[in-house]
């Protein structure tokens, strides 16, 4: 049978429900002795050996095996076209309605120990470095009585370093369960014993214990909700030599055993493939009596055949119409927008760029090795309660900025828009009921980038830029450009006319620092510049009305007045401009602050940039 097909079914018919076994026990015989009473006709003493435990045959047929072979093979075709294996199940009980699948059915201290074990061996199996692997400990009271959890277990661990090994063995209970982690000859430091104890709606505590062995000083990590592993290369040792030990993570800071410490920048998840799947599949027209050790009785139940099998999970497809832009009024960021994967089990997008300079993306070079390259970067977008929205439209080309929110708001075709946040992925879905993500990635302003966007699913599957169909999709030359302002709140209390000198002269508030529309500090400010709007005079409503609506107006529809570097002795500034206002004009001023990337452009409207109101003169 080929390997990528089936593969094989590694354990045989277990004729047993839970704890149900086909033999009523399996203890060693009890023996006893017993005195008879005297009886009229003899004087015998007699003695008697039991042994309450047999076997029995049953008239079983074999048949099921073939048809779950038969079945799973469509399975396994089925997951090639991005299929759940979870979907193809359901759509095989379809077609054989007597059989009911199960997927990763282990329960109680099976699944303790295989769930420790595979997630020990898979961050070791990871091609990934500088990264985490995590186990999830913290179950739901409905999930610790679904998986029959509730107990204490106690995982023995004995590094075999000659071998590259680590045996594990289930030491509590005392269940015949063993496990061979190999190590892929990565440097590790392995604790002696991991425990774990479940109340029946809770995780009462999970401890790893490690020993130094020269001097039997003894260490433990108390894990809340999660085990921690973290894969790395000790460059501080001016060396490659992969490593990987047990941590407790907090604010981007490794805690070893130890206690050491260590800060870690440009932290990822590890990516772990999963490809052998445990399934249980139960003949729902069969039963037999088993004995149950828990009721210490035997009951009719359905037969349940275990097995593990191999179905070569494919990564999902590549990922289509993506897109880069700047990010509007903002600095040190590009907006990515990219179609949702066509593969219903994506949990994950990984966005990968670097500086086009380096040409790192390379069509001969598996994205394993491209990973490994200096100035290759990563962000690995977790979809883990993201919440669809839906919207008429979406557009990225422009945005109107609103000054108390301190956001850009984009338009949606609905009447309130869209703030898109800076770091945060959202999910849409528009009026064609096409869906699509957006993201706003953090980079360095005027250097051009190149990008690429990849899919993974719930087992690590990714394309590897080598095989038939998994090229990476690459953007090139996107570059952010900071074209977010300064504030212009405030600047400017008044505004007066020097008629000995046919001048404006204008006060302004003194100022060491200066901050963004968005709040952030401004370390660019430049100068201020003068923009005004000269109206026959108005009425007194239709004056303060002008002055309220004004800076609702782009600057390019205002004239440019004047230009100055404020003054930080005295707050006033008197402009060179020679003007005469007659008795029926009325000049209305907007005073902004510029940087020296030229901002705000001409198409901002000062309303944008904290103008609520102008000031005006009129003349007479």
């Amino acid at each position: 049978m080929h390997k990528k097909e089936i593969i094989a079914i590694t354990a045989f018919l277990l004729l047993v429900i839970s704890t149900g076994i086909f033999y009523f026990n399996n203890y060693p015989a009890v023996t006893g002795a017993a005195i008879n009473e005297n009886e009229k006709e003899t004087n015998f003493y007699g003695t008697y050996s039991i042994k309450p435990s047999f076997k029995v045959n049953i008239d079983y047929d074999l048949e099921d095996y073939n048809k779950i072979i038969k079945s799973l093979n469509e399975i396994s075709k089925c997951t090639k076209d991005g299929t759940t294996i979870e979907k193809c199940m359901e759509n095989t009980e379809k077609t054989t309605p007597d059989y009911e699948w199960e997927l990763n059915c282990d329960k109680g201290p099976e699944k303790v120990f295989y769930d420790f074990a595979e997630f020990y061996q898979g961050c070791f199996d990871s091609e990934d470095n500088n990264c985490i692997c995590r186990l999830d400990l913290d179950y739901s009271e409905e999930e610790i009585k679904q998986y029959n959890l509730a107990g204490g277990y106690k995982i023995k661990s004995k590094q075999d370093i000659n071998n590259n090994i680590i045996a594990l063995e289930l030491e509590e209970p005392q269940i015949d369960l063993k496990y061979n982690i190999k190590t892929n000859k990565i440097k590790n430091w392995n604790p002696i014993e991991y425990s774990i104890d479940y109340q029946e709606k809770k995780k009462e505590s999970a401890i790893l214990k490690f020993r130094i062995e020269l001097t039997g000083d003894s260490y433990d990590i108390k894990y809340p909700d999660e085990i921690i592993l973290y894969k790395f290369n000790d460059r501080s040792k001016d060396k490659k030599q992969n490593e990987m030990e047990f941590i407790k993570l907090e604010n981007n800071k490794a805690i070893f055993p130890n206690k050491e410490e260590k800060e870690l920048e440009n932290l990822k998840e590890c990516t772990i493939k999963k490809n052998i799947h445990k399934f249980c599949v139960t003949n729902k027209k069969k039963q037999f009596y088993v004995f149950d050790k828990i009721k210490n009785k035997p009951e009719l139940k359905n037969p349940v055949i275990k097995f593990a099998a191999y179905i070569e999970d494919l990564p999902p497809q590549v990922v289509g119409d993506i897109n880069v832009k700047d990010k509007l009024i903002d600095d040190k960021s590009v907006m990515l927008k990219w179609d949702k994967s066509k593969a219903e089990d994506v949990v994950k997008y990984n966005v990968y760029y670097s500086k086009s300079s380096l040409n790192l993306f390379e069509e001969n070079k598996s994205l394993t090795e491209i990973k490994k390259t200096e100035g290759f970067n990563q962000k690995t977008l977790s979809l883990e309660n993201i919440k669809q929205i839906k919207i008429p439209s979406l557009i990225l080309d422009n945005c109107n900025f609103d000054f108390d929110k301190k956001s850009c708001i984009y338009a949606t075709g609905e009447e309130t828009g869209i703030i898109l946040e800076k770091e945060k992925i959202y999910l849409f879905k528009d009026a064609l009921s096409k869906e699509f993500y957006i993201y706003a990635l953090s980079v360095e302003d005027n250097i051009d980038y190149d990008f690429s966007i990849t899919s993974v699913d719930k087992n690590g599957n990714e394309i590897d830029n080598i095989q038939e169909k998994q090229e990476l999709p690459i953007i090139k030359n996107k570059k952010s450009i900071d074209d977010l302002t300064i504030s212009s709140k405030d600047l400017m209390p008044s505004v007066n006319y020097l008629p000995s000198y046919n001048q404006f002269s204008f006060s302004y508030l003194l100022k060491t620092s200066y901050n963004n529309i968005d709040g952030t500090d401004a370390d660019d400010f430049v100068n201020y510049t003068i923009y005004y709007h000269k109206e026959s005079t108005p009425n007194l409503d239709e004056l303060n009305n002008l002055a309220k609506t004004l800076p609702d107006k782009p600057l390019n529809e205002l004239l440019y007045f004047d230009s100055f570097k404020p003054n930080p002795s005295n707050g006033i500034y008197t402009s060179t401009k020679k003007i005469i206002p007659n008795s029926k004009e009325t000049f209305f001023f907007m005073v902004i602050a510029m940087d020296k990337n030229g901002n705000p452009k001409q198409n901002i409207k000062p309303k944008e940039v904290g103008i609520e109101t102008t000031l005006h003169y009129t003349g007479g």
